[in-house]
């Protein structure tokens, strides 16, 4: 049985679960923002995988570049604009 893609893995709820198992032990978000913080993480690591795209290629410089704290934010906004240029 071949392993399936990363595309296909995250295409199928990985940003959900992502998002589910980093808000255990209490941790809560407000239903929008666990919908945006899943399709952000979905969308970044779709584009990390993606070694010959220009969002990959950004992703990888705002994770090498900047503290998570300075990254998350501007990752937020890249992957708006990716997702509306999909």
């Amino acid at each position: 049985m071949p392993a399936p893609t990363i595309g296909q893995v995250l295409d199928e709820g990985a940003g959900e679960a992502l998002v589910e198992h980093l808000l255990q032990g209490g941790a809560n978000l407000p239903p929008a923002a666990a919908r945006e913080f899943a399709a952000f993480a979905a969308l970044s690591l779709r584009a990390l995988g993606e070694e010959d795209s220009a969002g990959g290629a950004a992703v990888r410089r705002l994770w090498r570049a900047a503290p998570v704290v300075e990254a998350v934010p501007s990752l937020y906004a890249l992957a708006r604009r990716l997702e509306k240029s999909r």
